[in-house]
């Protein structure tokens, strides 16, 4: 962008800043191409972060799951083993 360029969309910017409907609608045509690539850059990053995200969470709930189901095991045959020990002591 050039230097006088610069000082166009500055103007530009102080005349929408005034209530320059026709100034809003040029600065509007002038950005809107380069506006709407960036916002889909960052549309498409949000969701690549997002889906990112979720596989994460995904992962560490089946993670979780796993050591769940193992100290249930092991609680399991903690208690098997006690109610073995009660029942001997029972019968004797």
């Amino acid at each position: 962008m050039t230097e006088k360029q610069a000082i166009y969309y500055e103007l530009l910017v102080l005349r929408c800043r005034l209530g320059r409907k026709e100034a809003l609608e040029e600065l509007v045509r002038t950005w809107e191409k380069r506006l709407f690539y960036y916002i889909r850059m960052l549309v498409s990053l949000l969701f690549f972060l997002v889906m990112a995200a979720l596989f994460m969470v995904r992962a560490f709930v089946q993670r979780s799951e796993l050591n769940t189901r193992e100290k249930l095991l092991e609680i399991e045959y903690r208690l098997a083993e006690l109610a073995e020990k009660i029942e001997n002591k029972n019968s004797e």
